[in-house]
């Protein structure tokens, strides 16, 4: 009964933050697609934020009134719960999505993002404290499965049935531009996503594009955001060194164990500062391969600024703001700026930045005292004081 409570306690309360940061994207129904994007933003934020906030207050709240209860089972259900309750939040975005469309999508993405975390979530349990084989063996295995994963990719998306050969239309646009850029692709995928986007494995020379982008864009559109994918492969064999040696953004972390316990609090900084190195230096050598690519697909135009309508339409198929803050993490340059490098200007002054979200400090702060409370409430009683043993010999002290 307990499990059933903090499935749907989770489910509601992610859902009701959802609908609480969509108010003001649904007010604006009427608006330019740039200024609602500025309040889909900051929902789409606060509902990836609120998967993992959210299922974490309600243990906390649960394990603080339960003491007892199998804190496990619970956060399996807190966390499903907050899973489901992302549908109508999609769904919005997406009118007519089906349940069962949408599961299967959304089972196939949290698959996808999910296992880099339970490989260092293992990583980390499985690492001793001390240098010596046991050590040795938890990185190689631990390095052999993460490069796995990342030469196969198309594999694994495929094992998760989200992955299937493009249509043959596809197939023809990508060959005609690989022809006439010189780059050799692979195998052309077609990604069941609920966006609209693309993507190039480097390590593989594969290109995929999601359903929706391929049900919404023409083919002129297809052709120049497939050549900005083959300005992807036709990277450098360093640059591709390089984004592999990216994507072990996690491997210091593994270290953060042994780091502490032999180093300390400046051994943890020291290991958490090289992590935050190589992630800032991974979004830098993105930013600078996306514009190379932005160059690549600009130079296969047949029509004046195909390319920049192109990534305007992904942008409105998306509701993703065309300009961001400048602090904000991100590996693309500003669309309003892409679409002017690639000869057009918006027909609408620059957007400010995204909104704020609603939800995120409410969340921050009931997240804190509900951690509170579990803390004073799974807290040992304070044991009581007893008079200390008389030594032998020793006057005893009279009472008064």
């Amino acid at each position: 009964m307990l499990f059933l409570l903090v499935f749907v306690t989770s489910a509601v309360a992610v859902a009701g933050c959802n609908e609480v940061e969509l108010v003001r994207w649904r007010r604006q129904a009427g608006a330019h697609w740039a200024e609602r994007a500025r309040f889909y933003f900051p929902a789409l934020n606060a509902r990836a934020t609120n998967l993992f906030l959210v299922p974490l207050g309600v243990c906390f709240l649960v394990w603080g009134l339960f003491p007892k209860s199998d804190s496990g089972w619970h956060l399996v259900a807190a966390f499903l719960g907050s899973f489901l309750g992302n549908y109508p939040f999609d769904r919005a975005l997406v009118p007519g999505l089906s349940f069962r469309v949408w599961f299967r999508e959304a089972c196939g993405m949290l698959a996808l993002h999910a296992h880099g975390l339970l490989l260092f979530g293992l990583t980390v349990r499985f690492m001793p404290d001390r240098p010596g084989w046991r050590m040795a063996a938890v990185v190689s295995a631990y390095l052999l499965v993460h490069l796995a994963l990342q030469f196969g990719v198309i594999r694994f998306l495929r094992l998760l049935h989200v992955l299937r050969p493009a249509p043959a239309r596809v197939q023809e646009l990508v060959a005609a531009t690989s022809a006439n850029l010189g780059v050799p692709v692979r195998g052309v995928w077609e990604m069941a996503h609920l966006n609209a986007n693309a993507f190039a494995v480097t390590v593989s020379g594969d290109v995929a594009f999601t359903s929706r982008m391929l049900a919404a864009f023409t083919d002129d559109e297809i052709r120049v955001i497939a050549a900005h994918e083959l300005g992807h492969l036709s990277e450098s064999r360093g640059t591709r060194l390089a984004r592999l040696a990216g994507s072990l953004v996690f491997l210091p972390l593994i270290f953060l164990g042994p780091a502490g316990a032999h180093g300390g609090l400046k051994g943890v900084l020291l290991v958490a500062a090289l992590a935050m190195l190589i992630l800032v230096l991974r979004m830098r050598l993105s930013r600078t391969m996306e514009t190379r690519a932005d160059r690549v697909a600009r130079e296969t135009e047949t029509e004046t600024a195909a390319y920049a309508r192109a990534l305007e339409h992904l942008h409105q198929l998306n509701q993703l703001p065309a300009v961001l803050h400048q602090r904000t993490a991100r590996t693309h340059p500003d669309l309003y700026d892409r679409m002017i490098a690639s000869g057009l200007t918006p027909d609408y002054p620059r957007p400010p930045p995204p909104a704020r979200s609603w939800t995120g400090i409410p969340v921050y702060i009931a997240l804190f005292i509900i951690f509170l409370f579990f803390a004073v409430a799974t807290a040992p009683p304070p044991s009581q004081s007893r008079p200390a043993p008389q030594q032998p010999g020793a006057p005893s002290r009279p009472a008064p």
